[in-house]
C-alpha cells in the first residue's frame, strides 16, 4: 500500500470518528494536522465532497441568518485568491454548500457539529501576519497550604510534595495533583479545625486535582478551587471561582449514608451524589452555567432560593439577580471542549470569544467603539499560538486585530 493510499484511509477513518462524535482529543488533533499538510489538497477536497453529497438537502444545518452570514464569509475569503483550485458549488438557499479548496481556506462541516478553520497561508497584508507570536497557555497552578505556604506546581519535580497526618499530597506527572488518604494512618483529631488547601490556575494555565475522596477536578484558566483535606460531616463542600469540570465519586459517610458533594460557586450551590458536570462561573460572564453530562445535580440560587434539578444533557444559567433558567438541549461538547484543549464557539458573540482568548493567552483585550456584536461558530485548537487563532477569526469574520505587546485591539473592517 502506497503512502497516498495510507493517508486517504487514515483521513477517512478519522473523519468518520469526528462525524459520529466518537473521536478522542488525540484523534481530533491528528485529523486537523493531516488536513493542514501541504500537497494533500486533492484528497481532502474529495473527502469533503463525498461527505457533502451524503447530507440530507432538507436538513437545516444552521439557522437561516447564521448560514447566510457564514456563506458570505466563505465567499469573501474565496475571492481573495486569484486562482482557486476548485470552483465553488452552486448555492442552495440557507445551506453551507461551498467546497473550498484546501490550498486556500478549508471550512469543514461535520454533519452540522463542527465548523473548523484549518491553517492556510496568511497574506502579507493580514494583521495577523504582523503579530509577534504569543504562545498558548499550559499546565500551571499554585498550591496554597493551610499555613499559607505556596508551591508553584509547574516548577516542582514529580513526586511527593507534602504529608499531613493521613493525607499524602503528590505530583504523579505534569499537570496533576493527587491527594491520597491512608486509612491506616492516624486520623484527624476530633474537634481539630479542618485544614483547607487552595489550587489556583493563572491566566493561561490549567490543572487537574484528585481530591482526598477520589473525585477529579479539571481547572480551566484563571480558576480557584478551595477544599478541605478531610471531608467530614454530612456533606463534602468545595468552593470554586472560574471554570471546572468535575467527576465526583460517591462516598458513604457515617451510618453508611451517602455524603452529597457540594460546589459553592458565585451565587449558586450545586449539590450532587456522584456525577460528571461542568461549571463556568467567571465573574466577567453574565451568567453562571452548570452543564450536566452524567448523573443528576441540584442547582440552588443563593438569592431567593430558586432551585432546579438537572438531568444529563441539560444546562442551567444563573443571572446576576439570582434567577435560574433551564436549557434542556445543552451542547455538551461545547461545554467541555476546553478540557480537551479546544475553543468551541457555538454562535458566541465576539466579546465572549475574546474573553476566552484573553484568559488562555494572558492578553488584555480592548474593542474599538461601535464594534458590532459579531457571532462566530468555530472549533479551534487551544494549542496553537495566538497568531493562528487570530488568522482563523479574521478569515471567517469582518474583524481585524492589532497587537501591541500583550494588548489585543479588536476592530471592524
Amino acid at each position: 500500500m502506497g503512502k497516498d493510499e495510507e493517508f486517504e484511509q487514515r483521513l477517512t477513518y478519522l473523519f468518520q470518528l469526528l462525524s459520529a462524535r466518537e473521536a478522542t482529543p488525540e484523534e481530533k488533533e491528528e485529523f486537523f494536522r493531516l488536513i493542514s499538510e501541504t500537497g494533500r489538497e486533492e484528497a481532502v477536497n474529495d473527502l469533503l465532497g463525498a461527505h457533502w453529497a451524503n447530507i440530507d438537502p432538507d436538513a437545516a444545518l444552521f439557522a437561516a441568518g447564521e448560514s447566510e452570514h457564514l456563506l458570505k464569509r466563505i465567499q469573501a475569503a474565496t475571492e481573495a485568491y486569484e486562482d482557486p483550485v476548485i470552483p465553488a458549488a452552486p448555492v442552495r438557499s440557507y445551506r453551507l454548500i461551498y467546497r473550498i479548496a484546501a490550498a486556500s481556506i478549508l471550512l469543514l462541516l461535520l454533519a452540522g457539529s463542527y465548523l473548523v478553520l484549518v491553517r492556510r497561508p496568511v497574506s502579507g497584508t493580514s494583521v495577523a501576519a504582523t503579530f509577534k507570536d504569543i504562545a498558548p497557555g499550559g499546565e500551571k497552578a499554585m498550591l496554597t497550604l493551610a499555613d499559607g505556604r505556596q508551591i508553584a506546581l509547574d516548577d516542582v519535580p514529580v513526586g511527593v510534595l507534602a504529608a499531613r497526618g493521613d493525607v499524602t499530597i503528590s505530583k504523579p506527572g505534569e499537570g496533576a495533583l493527587v491527594y491520597h488518604l491512608d486509612d491506616k494512618s492516624e486520623k484527624n483529631v476530633a474537634g481539630q479545625a479542618t485544614e483547607y488547601h487552595i489550587v489556583s490556575t493563572p491566566v493561561g494555565g490549567k490543572y487537574k486535582v484528585v481530591l482526598p475522596d477520589g473525585s477529579r477536578v479539571w481547572l480551566n484558566a484563571a480558576t480557584t478551587l478551595r477544599y478541605p483535606i478531610h471531608f467530614e460531616g454530612p456533606q463534602r463542600r468545595v468552593e470554586l471561582t472560574g471554570e471546572a469540570y468535575l467527576e465526583v465519586n460517591t462516598v458513604a459517610g457515617e451510618a453508611g449514608r451517602r455524603m452529597p458533594f457540594q460546589v459553592l460557586s458565585g451565587g449558586q450551590l450545586v449539590e450532587v451524589l456522584g456525577t460528571h458536570f461542568n461549571i463556568n462561573s467567571y465573574e466577567d460572564e453574565k451568567t453562571a452555567k452548570t452543564t450536566l453530562l452524567e448523573g443528576s445535580v441540584r442547582v440552588r440560587s443563593r438569592v431567593g432560593g430558586h432551585e432546579l434539578k438537572l438531568v444529563p444533557g441539560q444546562r442551567s444559567e444563573l443571572s446576576a439577580d439570582g434567577k435560574l433558567k433551564l436549557f434542556r438541549d445543552a451542547d455538551l461538547e461545547d461545554a467541555v471542549a476546553w478540557k480537551d484543549d479546544f475553543f468551541s464557539f457555538n454562535g458566541s458573540d465576539v466579546y465572549s470569544v475574546m474573553r476566552q482568548i484573553s484568559r488562555w493567552y494572558d492578553v488584555e483585550v480592548q474593542f474599538e467603539p461601535g464594534l458590532p456584536r459579531e457571532h462566530m461558530t468555530g472549533y479551534i485548537s487551544r494549542k496553537v499560538p495566538l497568531s493562528g487563532v487570530v488568522a482563523m477569526l479574521e478569515q471567517t469574520s469582518d474583524l481585524r486585530f492589532r497587537l501591541e505587546g500583550r494588548k489585543v485591539t479588536v476592530g471592524y473592517r
